[in-house]
């Protein structure tokens, strides 16, 4: 049995509240039956309504547990992985691939961050010293990440790289795109390649970046005018419901190394590729 604990962020019926932390609806109201869930330490036996701030705790047997991520590679300097929706690298109150990682005798640090409903490979080092080899790298555009995202809309990218000024609104947990510098901003490139037109509804792209912004992707394609399939916060409600899709169609699916440090430079002939979930649905 595994104790799951987190703190609730918003008003709402227990088991929905359940069913956006990596458990199913279906599964949470098992638990719910069985009594194996607490609210601020009292069983629950009712889909009562809960609110910000309140404590949930869930005990759930092992092989209940939904697979989170999958290993692609890994040795003694770092380890790729493909991480699922639904799941964040790094967080303090809710689950996180960080926190799964680390709770064996190993110590593993996220390099590079996919958003909760993103999918795609994720980088972590094994240490200090190769977490800062992997980030200087990145910032000499030694590491390129690809991505597949399907698009609302008729695009025809050439494969230009496409340069904007992105600006972050913590509070608001959003950011804004500018065609200029602005107060605050910081200078992202994207390259992006139409593979494929649906029908004159949705794009599949070839999305390509060094590095990599909060909600880059997301938010850059949405200020061109054609926002990625089931983003809740850069896309339209309308178009979300059109199309029956909850998260984003946009997947890290291709890791390209060129690294110029001897100690990771064996990387470079290695090829990293995942196939999206969503790809053909």
């Amino acid at each position: 049995m595994i104790k799951k604990e987190f703190v609730c962020k918003t008003e709402d019926k227990l088991l929905n509240v359940i069913s956006q932390n990596n458990i199913s609806y279906q599964s949470a109201n098992k638990l719910l039956r069985k009594k194996d869930i607490k609210v601020d330490g009292a069983r629950m036996s009712k889909n009562i309504q809960v609110y910000p701030g309140q404590v949930i705790t869930i005990f759930i047997q092992e092989e209940n547990l939904p697979k989170l991520f999958e290993k692609i590679f890994e040795d003694e300097n770092l380890l790729i992985i493909n991480k699922f929706k639904g799941i964040e690298i790094s967080s303090k109150e809710n689950p996180s691939i960080e926190k799964i990682l680390n709770e064996g005798k190993e110590k593993y640090f996220p390099v590079n961050r996919l958003d909760r409903n993103t999918e795609g490979l994720t980088i972590f080092a094994k240490s200090k010293e190769v977490f800062n080899l992997i980030k200087k790298a990145q910032k000499n555009k030694e590491i390129k990440k690809s991505y597949l995202t399907e698009v609302v809309g008729t695009t025809n990218f050439s494969g230009k790289t496409v340069v904007s000024y992105l600006q972050k609104d913590d509070e608001k947990s959003l950011v804004k795109i500018f065609s200029s510098p602005v107060k605050g901003s910081v200078k992202i490139e994207t390259r992006i390649t139409t593979l494929n037109n649906s029908s004159g509804k949705t794009s599949l792209l070839l999305v390509e970046i060094f590095g990599g912004k909060t909600h880059q992707i997301r938010a850059q394609l949405s200020s061109l005018g054609f926002p990625i399939v089931g983003d809740g916060k850069y896309g339209k409600n309308l178009d979300n419901k059109k199309f029956k899709t909850k998260t984003q169609k946009l997947t890290a699916f291709k890791l390209n190394f060129n690294f110029s440090d001897k100690k990771l430079k064996y990387l470079s002939n290695l090829n990293f590729e995942i196939t999206p979930s969503w790809l053909g649905k």
